[in-house]
């Protein structure tokens, strides 16, 4: 019974971190986070503009759709120099707000369903329209290389016109749009109007940046 009292005695308490140790292991976690934010950064960056560019493929293989389904023409209509983006009908009330905004189904009297939807690119994805990064030349006519950047338009409200689908599941236009995002490459998206086909191109960062 002594010994164990001798035994339990002669332990030496749990010594505890000082506040040197600990400040050092917080200098260490705030240098590893210096180091690793830029590549989580650039990494997120890019799963982005890749989110961007699957989000533009849906919104217009969407629009073609419901020019099938309703037998009239969708519009596909972007804000420049931000990431909103909106497909409707291709008629006044649709874009001109009189037709009311945001996400709708409505249905016509002869039974039409008539969608409308609008959406956001990921946080600071943008259509990068002032850099030259639409162009849309009419169906058929825009060469494999880029062609003539056109001048945008607004077309109804703030709304800008990138691409027209038919009912018979062509596009009007041959389309080019180019996504950024800043310390990202530029990616162009282009639409081919007669066959639908849709194809994407990373586009090489100046020194300066994207």
């Amino acid at each position: 019974m002594q010994s164990t009292r001798i035994r339990q005695s002669s332990r030496s308490p749990r010594r505890a971190f000082t506040l040197l140790e600990v400040t050092l292991v917080v200098a260490l976690l705030l240098i590893l986070a210096v180091l690793v934010l830029p590549s989580m950064e650039a990494m997120y960056g890019n799963v982005r503009v890749t989110a961007a560019s699957d989000q533009i493929r849906a919104a217009w293989a969407e629009a073609r759709a419901a020019a099938l389904d309703a037998g009239i023409s969708y519009r596909f209509g972007i804000i420049p120099e931000e990431g909103r983006y909106r497909i409707a009908p291709d008629t006044p009330e649709s874009w001109d707000g009189s037709g009311g905004t945001g996400d709708s189904v409505s249905t016509t009297a002869e039974g039409i369903t008539l969608v409308t939807r609008e959406g956001k690119l990921p946080d600071r994805v943008v259509f990068d329209v002032e850099n030259g990064g639409l162009t849309t030349t009419t169906a058929g006519a825009l060469p494999d290389t880029s062609g003539t950047t056109a001048t945008p338009v607004p077309d109804g409200g703030s709304w800008t016109r990138v691409a027209t689908f038919q009912p018979d599941g062509t596009c009007r236009e041959d389309v080019e749009v180019i996504i950024s995002m800043p310390s990202q490459p530029r990616v162009k998206i282009r639409l081919r109007g007669l066959t639908g086909s849709v194809s994407t191109q990373v586009l090489p960062m100046s020194r300066g940046g994207p």
